[in-house]
């Protein structure tokens, strides 16, 4: 692995059974593609106000609690841009009426998420945390695009709290 790593967040807001997905613009890298809100952790900042921050300025809401569920890296192989290490989290408690500002948004249901359009490696561990798991893992993914290589997940839930999941070619 690389020894630059940059931190990040992610935020997957919840609504009604739905989630709130953002768009990357096309001038963006990634243009295209769906993922919650959030982006780098400033020098000095904490995930906790980073992530309350990139929302804000990404979707124009206050969000007033999160719940963390734990790290994920993200190795790009032979890629010239650094690792990423993703704290992911959840909210369902916000405030404000969502605002595109950093690209196109979309309140999508939880049972029918556009995987497809979303990074491969959200298909193994989204589910879980959406029924409020934790994560810890590494994902490889060739250059510096989204065609995943490979991922270790360990993956944290309780019982009750599982999802469902009769056919493991649906996640």
């Amino acid at each position: 692995m690389k020894q630059h790593c940059v931190n990040a967040v992610v935020c997957f807001i919840r609504r009604s059974k739905k989630i709130l997905l953002q768009e990357r613009a096309q001038h963006q890298r990634w243009a295209g593609m769906l993922n919650g809100p959030g982006g780098k952790i400033e020098n000095g900042e904490t995930p906790l106000q980073a992530i309350k921050r990139e929302v804000a300025e990404e979707t124009a809401l206050r969000v007033r609690e999160v719940t963390a569920h734990g790290t994920l890296r993200l190795v790009f192989r032979d890629a010239a841009e650094p690792d990423l290490l993703v704290h992911v989290f959840s909210t369902s408690t916000f405030n404000g009426r969502p605002r595109g500002m950093e690209g196109r948004l979309r309140w999508f249901p939880e049972d029918r998420l556009p995987l497809n359009r979303m990074w491969p490696d959200q298909r193994y561990w989204l589910p879980l945390v959406l029924a409020g798991g934790r994560l810890d893992g590494v994902c490889l993914f060739y250059g510096g695009g989204p065609r995943l290589c490979s991922c270790d997940l360990h993956l944290k839930f309780a019982a009750a709290a599982a999802p469902r999941v009769t056919d493991l070619n649906s996640i």
